[in-house]
């Protein structure tokens, strides 16, 4: 390029160079080129800027202030590319050139929804995967919507991710869809996802029989059983039930299981039958009844086991009661276990001040952490079992007249761990605390 200057000439000594282009894209049938000027306007304005298509030498030419380029007219499903040149007062400068477009009337395939996921309580991500066709135009966007209320969000990329839906109410059951968006318009929504349903960290303690519903959301608990304490009798207090737990079980939400609470051993007695004077009548003690519940069960104490160890199980033993021998001590009951997994002992029987004969046992503790302590063993008869599981106190073998203390009831626990505990809260402890 030249430049006059009066009679002679100069050459210009910084010619007019080549647009920068952005990334073209297609709406419908047309092509639309963003762009910037030259670094270099070869010391002259420009004046115009010029795209010609290939193929079809399709030719547009705009204003300098006119931003983007558009070059209408074009055929769908056909493949173009664009040259772009500015001109000055010399003419065209060199071309820049586009990248290949599509013209397409056509939306994306939906994408497909991976998982839904609480962030809070009233906040979820719904995870997706891109559509493999995208309408011969780039995705531009996906949008998710909730299939109750109207809660919607939506990101602005060309990529797999995960939306983040705000704004839902606690306790309300969510499923979304979602759908990809490029120049030409949104796809057809995606796969349903399966509904979510926040779940507070919670348990349900029962103390008799009944059922459980599992609430909508719940796909696993932790359960504890504890069987019941056996009844005292002469000489001898009753075991304390055992303890079972499980944890991680899988539940299917909305099922209904049956629970079973066993009952505590009816304590014995031993009296003299006035109308029978040559008799002596000892009905024997009862052992305690078994507890079970979503899988998992526990056995009752043993009746008349000489104040013998209470429930075995991970979480919490019964303690030992009193010896239990014949003539001068009665049995403590086997200590109960709490519903956290505690435990206290019974104790032995009491020595009456004149030393001739012995009090009842008192019944095994109901254990730390919500059980209830033994009853107290009275003059003679045993105490009854304390909390959940404890065993009655036995009496003292020499009078007639007194009775062996009842056991206590068991006891089922199941422990729901919430939407967003991350480690599943467990027995014997982990996890589990005394309120929750």
């Amino acid at each position: 390029m030249v430049m006059k200057v009066g009679p002679g000439v100069i050459f210009n000594p910084i010619p007019l160079s080549a647009p920068i282009l952005c990334t073209a894209v297609t709406s419908g049938t047309t092509a639309v080129i963003p762009f910037s000027a030259p670094i270099h306007t070869g010391c002259l304005p420009i004046t115009k800027y010029v795209a010609v298509s290939s193929p079809g030498c399709i030719t547009v030419t705009t204003s300098t202030s006119a931003q983007p380029l558009r070059v209408p007219n074009l055929t769908l499903l056909q493949t173009y590319n664009f040259t772009v040149r500015a001109y000055n007062g010399f003419g065209p400068g060199p071309a820049s050139t586009t990248n290949n477009v599509i013209p397409t009337n056509l939306v994306p395939d939906p994408p497909t929804i991976t998982s839904v996921t609480f962030v809070t309580c009233t906040s979820v991500n719904v995870a997706y995967t891109k559509p493999s066709f995208d309408g011969y135009t780039p995705i531009t966007s996906y949008t998710a919507y909730s299939t109750t209320g109207s809660h919607s969000a939506t990101v602005f990329t060309a990529c797999s991710g995960s939306i983040p839906v705000t704004g839902l109410f606690k306790g309300g059951c969510w499923a979304f869809t979602v759908k990809a968006t490029n120049a030409v318009g949104a796809s057809t929504a995606s796969n349903t996802s399966t509904a979510v349903h926040f779940v507070d960290p919670t348990s349900v303690l029962f103390t008799g029989n009944g059922s459980w519903k599992v609430p909508k959301g719940v796909t696993r608990v932790s359960v504890v059983a504890i069987g019941a304490g056996a009844g005292g009798q002469r000489g001898a207090g009753g075991q304390g039930g055992h303890l079972s737990y499980t944890n991680c079980i899988s539940v299917v939400p909305c099922t209904v299981y049956t629970i079973t609470v066993g009952r505590g051993g009816n304590g014995g007695a031993y009296y003299y039958s006035y109308s029978v004077p040559v008799g002596q009548v000892n009905s024997n003690a009862c052992p305690g009844g078994s507890t079970s519940g979503v899988g998992v069960s526990a056995s009752g104490g043993s009746a008349g086991a000489g104040g013998g160890p209470g429930g075995n199980g991970a979480g919490g033993y019964g303690g030992t009661g009193g010896p239990g021998t014949s003539g001068n001590l009665a049995g403590g009951g086997g200590g109960g276990i709490g519903p956290y997994g505690g435990w206290t002992a019974g104790s032995s029987g009491v020595k009456l001040s004149c030393g001739a004969y012995t009090g009842g046992g008192s019944g095994g503790g109901g254990g730390s952490a919500g059980g209830n302590s033994g009853g107290s063993a009275g003059s003679y008869s045993g105490g009854g079992g304390g909390g959940y599981g404890g065993g009655g106190g036995g009496w003292s073998c020499n009078f007639c007249g007194y009775y062996g203390g009842k056991g206590a009831d068991g006891a089922l626990r199941i422990v729901i761990p919430g939407t967003l505990v991350k480690t599943v809260r467990q027995f014997p402890n982990t996890c589990v605390s005394t309120v929750s």
